[in-house]
């Protein structure tokens, strides 16, 4: 009874706030729920067009980095170089926009493919829908065409040819994919809109923010190499190990004093050589955009750049260097990279140097735009 009058006083207080709150003096404007529901149709269209091109992008930059790296990386995978998805993979509300910019449907329908890769090679095209892999059938949801990707490989031959029954147009097409060994580290897309990019020790992840704001696919290149390079030189790993020595030092301390201070110590364990781990990776990440092909010397600007969003960065850092200390690290980068080239030397990083660095505590290391281990 109490819990009811409480309620019914809560909802009394409530309406005379609103009463007593200041209005809009002109009329409202009168909409058509049908307009309304198609312009959010329309938007909705134009958002996964956006994020087409964005995954795009993303596959188109990156690709290039993950082959001509794959010798510096432990973790391999096999590429083909092409994204499926199907409708019930789509976030329901979604659903209708996908089925209309992409043509998705249940079954597993090839939404991207990266130029030069295996599935281009072998003649694959956006919108081609997948019946089977190797004689066996899809079925419906993408789930189905991994599984079968999967259990498909053949450890003893895994650069293997798979073969791909199609539909395209409504006409059947076939596909041998001859696919390729890459550095094992998936490239992936987030919608948000932070201007971010970070590694999870598994796969790298670039958010739309990201993408909006890098100009260059250099810029965009040095980005994901920096990222692959936390992968490769385990800063992930590293930084959960140092967390746990935090972890154990304030159990202790809460053991022998009572003081209960771990979710600090945690803390203080999970920057430890933060700011080094953002060198090494800029540093190792720069050799692997070189690697492939890319230019280097611009990118590194892109650190005024960042100055122009963040000017509080420019001479300070805490988990990462400041902006001014990024750009004259890479600047240094670049030049003994261009040295190498010049004395016909193999590009792969001077781990010596790195080490050597950390260990007389610089922190001029560098992370991608945002922060890269988030």
């Amino acid at each position: 009874m109490k819990r009811l009058v409480a309620l019914l006083l809560l909802a009394a207080m409530l309406a005379s706030l609103l009463a007593s709150c200041a209005a809009p003096r002109t009329r409202r404007p009168t909409l058509d729920s049908g307009d309304v529901e198609e312009e959010v149709r329309i938007q909705q269209r134009m958002v996964v067009e956006e994020q087409m091109r964005m995954i795009d992008r993303i596959q188109t930059v990156g690709y290039p980095i993950l082959k001509a790296n794959e010798p510096l990386c432990e973790r391999k995978m096999r590429y083909f170089g092409m994204q499926v998805e199907t409708l019930s993979g789509v976030n329901r509300d979604w659903r209708e926009a996908y089925r209309q910019v992409l043509g998705l449907d249940e079954r597993p329908t090839v939404i991207s493919v990266v130029p030069g890769g295996p599935a281009d090679k072998a003649g694959i095209k956006t919108g081609d829908r997948i019946f089977s892999v190797n004689n066996a059938a899809t079925g419906t949801g993408v789930k189905s065409f991994h599984d079968i990707l999967a259990d498909d490989f053949d450890t003893n031959n895994p650069l293997a040819p798979v073969h791909f029954q199609m539909q395209r147009n409504a006409l059947p097409v076939t596909a041998n994919v001859i696919p390729e060994q890459t550095c094992g580290y998936p490239l992936l897309f987030d919608s948000d809109d932070a201007f971010n990019a970070y590694a999870n020790g598994k796969s790298i992840i670039v958010h739309a923010g990201l993408l909006r704001g890098v100009e260059t696919d250099e810029e965009l290149a040095m980005v994901i190499a920096h990222e692959l390079a936390h992968n490769t030189q385990g800063h992930i790993q590293a930084k959960g190990a140092n967390m746990a020595v935090g972890t154990f030092f304030g159990l202790l301390l809460y053991g022998l004093t009572g003081v209960n201070v771990t979710g600090s110590l945690q803390q203080i364990g999970a920057q430890a050589y933060s700011q080094s781990f953002e060198f090494e990776a800029d540093y190792v990440g720069l050799y692997y955009s070189a690697r492939a092909g890319y230019g280097i010397k611009d990118p590194p600007y892109l650190w005024r750049k960042m100055s122009l969003r963040a000017p509080g960065q420019i001479n300070y850092g805490s988990s990462h260097p400041s902006n001014a200390e990024r750009f004259q690290a890479l600047r240094a980068t670049v030049q003994e990279i261009e040295a190498k080239r010049a004395a016909g030397q193999e590009l792969v990083p001077e781990y010596e140097r790195v080490a050597a660095a950390q260990e007389g505590g610089s922190e001029a290391g560098q992370s991608a735009p945002g922060g890269s281990q988030d």
